[in-house]
């Protein structure tokens, strides 16, 4: 479960992980039941979700949650820093993006969807 918390406005937002959507993922490539992905598992289920978001067949939230997660494992993975660890990671702020709109970061939205999309042409 993630937890989205505006300091400065008083709100929590709690999304619930997408367990039963993400195992399917885990499924699809062979590797459910496994703790740890490697990083051609990340990048492979990052496809995947991401041809499900643009496709409308999960949501945005989903999409970020997934995303985050996988995020996440990079991190476990304790690999360099690259252009899929920046997108994951903007990938992961969706669902805040969309909920909390600032002057700070309005633009964000557009520029992280922009930049997910530019990562999937060039990958």
């Amino acid at each position: 479960m993630s937890k989205i918390k505006v300091w400065d406005q008083k709100i929590e937002i709690n999304i619930k992980f997408p367990d039963v959507i993400y195992n399917k993922y885990l499924k699809k490539i062979n590797r459910l039941g496994n703790y740890r992905l490697e990083l051609n598992d990340i990048e492979v289920i990052f496809d995947l979700v991401y041809k499900d978001f643009k496709s409308g067949k999960i949501s945005l939230d989903i999409f970020a949650e997934i995303s985050n997660h996988l995020w996440y494992e990079i991190i476990h993975l304790k690999k360099d820093k690259n252009k899929l660890f920046d997108v994951l990671h903007e990938a992961s702020e969706l669902n805040f993006c969309i909920r909390v709109v600032t002057k700070q970061n309005s633009g964000n939205l557009i520029q992280f969807l922009a930049d997910i999309d530019e990562y999937f042409k060039n990958h």
